[in-house]
This record gives structure tokens, C-alpha cells and sequence, in this order.
């Protein structure tokens, strides 16, 4: 009986020990971590996350790292123009999984070419015109730098949590008429928002774009909160 009692505890301890060793999916440690929070900014102000660097590192760059061919697509909202993304589902990252959704830096002049070349034209769900680019375009945009990378992280998060990793952000903006409340970390060129049921959306920018990714949010904000009560919803 002792003995049996011996090998179940020794078992245990192993099966522990493996789960320390191994992550989510049988994938071993990764000895240079790529976490959300892990934000790095260079003298030039150039902004590196999830072991990409903004301006610099190309979609193919985030095929390598990410083990996956991802979704490219040709977005036209309204009247402001067009823009090209690449949507990776379920990526698994230093244990961590997330959709991540990386806009490229195309010039205006080539993503209206695109658009003319595009294969078919339909509406996603945020009512944008979505386009399937042509072949010889969908090529040509793996060495384009990426410009901005959108994290949603499949695990629930609420503040008690962002504010241990990340720590407490500029302002806290709410966005009006939506459950989500913005927590900006311009120092970081980084947004997150997030709502009570845990759902959060992290936008990463270089440090130079960042008032023009809160610009919208700034104008939409309710217009009775003041200051103060950014500060402290």
C-alpha cells in the first residue's frame, strides 16, 4: 500500500514537473518569451512586441514567427480609403493564444491598384467593403512592413489583471454607447479595451501614431465625462 502510494505521489510530481516544462498545445518553453506586455521602445522611438518590430518587420516575418499563412485581405471603409490586414486565428504565442489582426503599410497609390485588380468584392461584419486581392498582389505584400498590430487574447481579462501586467494606464476613456472602457498607454503606443464580461482588444501603434488612433475615441467619448472621471470610472 505504501508503496502504491509512493509511485501515485512520484507520478504526480512528474506529471507537474512536465506541465512546467510544456505549454498549451506540447510546445516547449520558449527561452525568449513574446508576451503582450512585453513592449519595448528603442531610442528612435520605434515600437517591438510579440517579437515584432513596427515599420520594420514584414508579414512574411510574422509567418515565420507565427507558423501560419494567415488571411489577407483589402478593407475599403467609407471615405477613408482603403487599407490591407492580415488575420491570424488561434495564434499560439509563448502560451498564450490570440487572434491578431496586423495592417500593413501599403502606399495609397498601390491600394487603389489593388482595389482595381481585386476578385470579388463582399461586406464584413463591421459593414466595410472587404476585397480578395488578386494573386500577383496578394504576393507582393509579404516583405510590406507591418504598421499596426490588433491582440485579442482568448482568456478573459479584467482589470485587476491589466493593471498587474500592464500597469495603471495615461487615462481610462469610455467609448460611448459600448459596454468598453479604453485604458491608453501612449508612452507604449498601446490601447486597450475591455469590458465587464472580460473581452479585451489590444492596439499597438508606433509611438508617433498614437493621438491619431485615439483621435475617433476622443470625439466619441460621452461628452458629459470629464477628466476626472476618466480618471477613475
Amino acid at each position: 500500500m505504501e508503496r502504491r502510494i509512493f509511485l501515485g505521489v512520484l507520478g504526480a510530481t512528474l506529471l507537474g514537473l512536465a506541465a512546467t516544462i510544456l505549454l498549451p498545445g506540447g510546445r516547449s518553453a520558449d527561452p525568449s518569451p513574446k508576451l503582450p506586455w512585453d513592449i519595448r521602445i528603442a531610442a528612435d522611438d520605434s515600437l517591438e512586441v510579440l517579437g515584432l518590430r513596427l515599420g520594420e518587420s514584414s508579414l512574411q516575418a510574422a509567418r515565420q514567427l507565427f507558423e501560419e499563412e494567415g488571411k489577407v485581405s483589402l478593407f475599403r471603409v467609407g471615405d477613408r480609403g482603403f487599407a490591407v490586414e492580415a488575420f491570424f486565428q488561434q495564434v499560439n504565442l509563448s502560451g498564450l493564444r490570440a487572434d491578431i489582426v496586423l495592417a500593413l503599410e501599403v502606399p495609397p497609390e498601390t491600394l487603389e491598384a489593388f482595389f482595381q485588380r481585386g476578385l470579388r468584392i463582399s461586406k464584413a461584419e463591421s459593414g466595410a467593403s472587404k476585397v480578395t486581392l488578386a494573386p500577383e498582389d496578394l504576393a507582393s505584400v509579404a516583405e510590406v512592413p507591418i504598421k499596426q498590430i490588433t491582440y485579442l487574447p482568448v482568456a478573459k481579462l479584467d482589470r485587476d489583471l491589466i493593471a498587474l501586467r500592464f500597469g495603471e494606464p495615461s487615462e481610462r476613456v469610455p467609448e460611448a454607447d459600448s459596454p468598453f472602457t479604453h485604458w491608453l498607454y501612449p508612452g507604449r503606443g498601446l490601447d486597450i479595451a475591455f469590458n465587464a464580461q472580460g473581452q479585451a482588444v489590444m492596439q499597438y501603434v508606433p509611438l508617433r501614431d498614437f493621438p491619431k488612433l485615439v483621435e475617433p475615441l476622443r470625439r466619441q467619448s460621452t461628452s458629459g465625462s470629464s477628466p476626472a472621471s476618466r480618471a477613475n470610472p
